[in-house]
Parts: structure tokens; C-alpha cells; sequence
């Protein structure tokens, strides 16, 4: 059946079923009730479970005296409110019931992830060929997203080194027993350091030895801290260049910079 409410009844109904009704099924909504709780109760209320289906059947046998008229009932279908009544349906933000089921949908900012429950934000960055800038936890400023699984990839010149550089408030959800809670992570070819959390940044600048790092950022669900600020820069093998007494460049400067470059060569180079 496929209508919201109706009637079901006995074969025959009201003139009288017919003997050897072997367990014809009258209906089928969407559970099953044994005889004995039917038996027990008085014009019963039969409730299905959530997402089953309410079978009703009717037997009889050989052994009646008299005609019996059988019965009629009504029935309904009631919808669940999951919003309401299940305290886990899984929306980290907004839920929203429908006759049937239910949806999450997030708050301006957030998106919902692959379960289609869980709202998160978009905080992936290739941020390639950048020799600085500045990376934050999402939003900045005020109190970081929930559910944030961020990656930030630096990556520049092999000659180039990245370091990295705390600014302002640092503040990364951290359990009362000092275990983070929520983690920042700095990847790089020689290993991870971290995770960091707490109020007291990590030393700056942060030298990651590498020119190529990733920034790791993950948040749970609950908290309000206002995460961090990472200024980022490159540093090279440079060098300054200085004249001897009473010699000069072209330019007529007494010295210069010169940066060794990935083929071992240095530039610029200028003669006195």
C-alpha cells in the first residue's frame, strides 16, 4: 500500500469471512506484531518500527458455529521526526525533516562533507611556487571552524629554504591533561613536528630545513579557540660581496648580495 492513510479489513467484511482463510495478507505497512501482543490487546494500536514495515494477516479454520462478521480497522501513517526525537541523527549544524526522512544542510562558511551530515570548510591549498604569505586557521579572525581538516603544500626552488613564522594569537584546543585536541602539524621531508596546541606557539622563525612543507590542521566538533597566524618566507645561501679598500662597483656601490643557485653557481656576480 502506498496511501497515507485508508482502511484494511477481513475478507468479506461485514457479510462474514469465509472459513480456511490461511493467513491471507491483508495489508503490509511499513515491524511485526506477534499473535500473543495482538491477542492482549483491544482494538490495538500497531506501531511499526522506524524504516521496517507492519505486516497484517488473518487466518481462520474449520471450527466456527456461527458466522463471524471479522473486522475493520484504520490505519495511518505517522511520520518520525528525526530532527526532533533522535538525538543521533548526525547533523553537526542544521537538520531539517521531510515525511520520510530527513537532511542537514551548515551555515554560511561551511559545507557538508561525503557523509552529507558532518559541515566542514574548505581549507585545502596548493600554494606552490609562493615565496610568502601568510596561512591562518579558517575563518581568521574570530573562533576556528569545526570538523576542519586543512592542508596547506609549500613548495619552492630547491635551493630555497621555508621558514615559518608565528604572529599574534595562538590558541589550538588542548585537553586538560596537555594532549592536543586539535592539531597543528608541520610535514616536511625529514618528519613532522608537532602536533602543536596550547596558547604558546611554537619557537619562531621555524625553520623547516626543506623547500617543501606541509601545514596540517584538524579540529573536532566542539570548542571555541581562535587558532593561529603563520607568516611564511623563503632563505637562501646568499652572501654579501664587499669590495676592497678604494675599489668600487660599476654602480659605484662598495658591495652586494649574491645567492648561490641549485647548479652551484652564484648570481649575480659583479667585479670591483
Amino acid at each position: 500500500m502506498s496511501m497515507l492513510s485508508g482502511w484494511v479489513e477481513s475478507p468479506g467484511y461485514p457479510r462474514g469471512y469465509p472459513p480456511d482463510t490461511n493467513g491471507k495478507q491483508i495489508a503490509i505497512q511499513c515491524g511485526e506484531m506477534s499473535f500473543e501482543d495482538l491477542d492482549s490487546t483491544v482494538n490495538p494500536s500497531l506501531l511499526s518500527s522506524m524504516e521496517g514495515c507492519l505486516s497484517l494477516s488473518f487466518r481462520s479454520d474449520y471450527s466456527n458455529t456461527k458466522r463471524h462478521t471479522g473486522f475493520r480497522g484504520f490505519y495511518t501513517l505517522q511520520d518520525f521526526d528525526e530532527c526532533e526525537d533522535d538525538p543521533d541523527n548526525g547533523c553537526t549544524q542544521f537538520c531539517h525533516n521531510y515525511i520520510g526522512g530527513y537532511l542537514c544542510s551548515c551555515r554560511l562558511g561551511y559545507h557538508l562533507d561525503t557523509d552529507r551530515h558532518t559541515c566542514t570548510v574548505s581549507c585545502t591549498e596548493d600554494l606552490s611556487g609562493s615565496l610568502r604569505g601568510v596561512i591562518s586557521s579558517p575563518p581568521r579572525p574570530g573562533p576556528y571552524a569545526e570538523h576542519a581538516h586543512c592542508s596547506y603544500t609549500l613548495s619552492v626552488e630547491d635551493n630555497l629554504e621555508l621558514l615559518l613564522r608565528f604572529t599574534g594569537e595562538f590558541d589550538v584546543e588542548q585537553g586538560p591533561d596537555g594532549q592536543c585536541v586539535d592539531t597543528l602539524m608541520v610535514e616536511t621531508s625529514s618528519g613532522t613536528r608537532g602536533p602543536f596546541c596550547g596558547r604558546v606557539p611554537p619557537s619562531s622563525p621555524l625553520r623547516t630545513g626543506s623547500h617543501r612543507a606541509r601545514i596540517l590542521f584538524n579540529s573536532d566538533g566542539q570548542g571555541s579557540n581562535n587558532g593561529f597566524t603563520i607568516h611564511y618566507k623563503t632563505t637562501s645561501d646568499t652572501v654579501t660581496v664587499t669590495c676592497d679598500l678604494g675599489s668600487v662597483l660599476n654602480t659605484g656601490d662598495k658591495e652586494y648580495e649574491s645567492t648561490c643557485k641549485r647548479t652551484g653557481e652564484w648570481s649575480p656576480v659583479h667585479h670591483c
